[in-house]
């Protein structure tokens, strides 16, 4: 499973680039082979509400990763690869209770910081947030799981964030500081349908954004979610 994954994200880039879908009403049979009528007119009326609660970016990057798994993927992949990324969801599904193919979007966003008087440039900070039909809790079990219990908690206003340091990066770090919000990684639930992963202190804004604190303009979100049809779109 380990080894597939990070094809499967590198498929979600190469589907959406590799098919334009207009938006429609369909019956798609999907990667898990239930037949269901996929409408993006309803998602793009939900994807909005949620998106507002997202802290501020200065880069943001929406996957419409529903459309992509369960169109574009039967459409285009190799019968193998489909069998490929079947079996490895399934392997999700099994250990983890999760499904990717009924992820409804990833949103990812970047932005830059100054957080220290003692550094002389930005920071960059970033972050992936993952929504759909599926338990933030068994995702948070997923990501143990894939850091083979690296993850350390640590609490910050209601929430319990999982966060972890990558070794070398923090090693270098010393010597570099534009490294240093690489040299640790966090993910936290941030509602029960919806998880991210990214900069610790930029996990801790998209908490202080779920409680109302430092959100995303409406104008960058309407730039964003512009082309209801896009499977990815930028703003």
């Amino acid at each position: 499973m380990k080894k597939t994954l990070p094809q499967f994200v590198l498929s979600l880039f190469v589907l959406a680039i590799g098919t334009a879908a207009p938006a429609q009403n369909t019956q798609t049979p999907a990667l898990n082979g239930v037949v269901r009528t996929e409408s993006n007119s309803a998602l793009s009326q939900t994807v909005p509400g949620s998106l507002a609660a997202l802290p501020e970016a200065d880069t943001l990057i929406f996957i419409n990763s529903r459309r992509i798994l369960n169109e574009a993927a039967l459409r285009l992949m190799p019968e193998k690869a489909l069998a490929d990324m079947r079996k490895t969801f399934a392997e999700m599904k099994q250990f983890a209770g999760v499904d990717p193919s009924n992820v409804d979007y990833i949103v990812v966003a970047v932005r830059f910081r100054k957080p220290t008087a003692e550094l002389t440039f930005m920071l960059l900070e970033f972050m992936a947030v993952a929504s759909g039909d599926f338990s933030s809790d068994s995702m948070m079990v997923l990501a143990k799981m894939a850091s083979e219990g690296k993850l350390r908690d640590e609490k910050y206003g209601a929430k319990t964030l999982g966060l972890m340091t990558i070794g070398p990066i923090a090693k270098e770090a010393e010597k570099n500081p534009i490294l240093k919000s690489f040299s640790e990684v966090a993910v936290v639930p941030l509602n029960a349908t919806t998880i991210a992963v990214g900069s610790t202190a930029y996990l801790k804004a998209a908490i202080d954004a779920e409680e109302g604190n430092k959100r995303i303009s409406s104008e960058s979100l309407n730039s964003l979610l512009r082309d209801p049809s896009a499977l990815i779109s930028m703003a």
